[in-house]
């Protein structure tokens, strides 16, 4: 199976919003929105590779204590037990809702890796 070039010359996903919840139960839900420029959902639904991190950099990888799952839009699989290491498929409007658990007090970043390698952070997750 090849990958489309129209995903690996920027086409598929033009924009990336993630929007951090409050948190909840130790749970901060993530709402990701992938969008093209000329406006909508990517028309490729493809995996994207997420993972947590100590900061916006993503250089230090971090494990959840709760670990990583699905909210109510998208899917998540874990790739590696601890959900340290996860991929998200967007639903065919781009978004995917992330729930991260970590009890005890902790800032961490949710950071989605593009067709093209390049990372985005979202805002940060602060449990208290």
């Amino acid at each position: 199976m090849s990958i489309p070039s129209s995903v690996l010359d920027g086409d598929y996903i033009d924009s990336i919003a993630m929007t951090v919840g409050a948190e909840d139960a130790n749970v901060i839900t993530v709402a990701v929105y992938l969008q093209q420029t000329r406006g909508g959902a990517p028309n490729v639904v493809s995996p994207l590779v997420i993972y947590i991190a100590e900061a916006a950099n993503g250089l230090v990888l971090e494990v959840p204590g709760g670990g990583v799952a699905a909210g109510t839009r998208g899917t998540v699989t874990n790739l590696v037990t601890n959900g340290s290491i996860s991929t998200v498929v967007p639903d065919a409007n781009g978004f995917v809702d992330v729930a991260v658990t970590q009890s005890g007090v902790d800032t961490l970043f949710l950071i989605l890796v593009e067709p093209d390698g390049t990372i985005t952070a979202s805002g940060a997750l602060s449990f208290t």
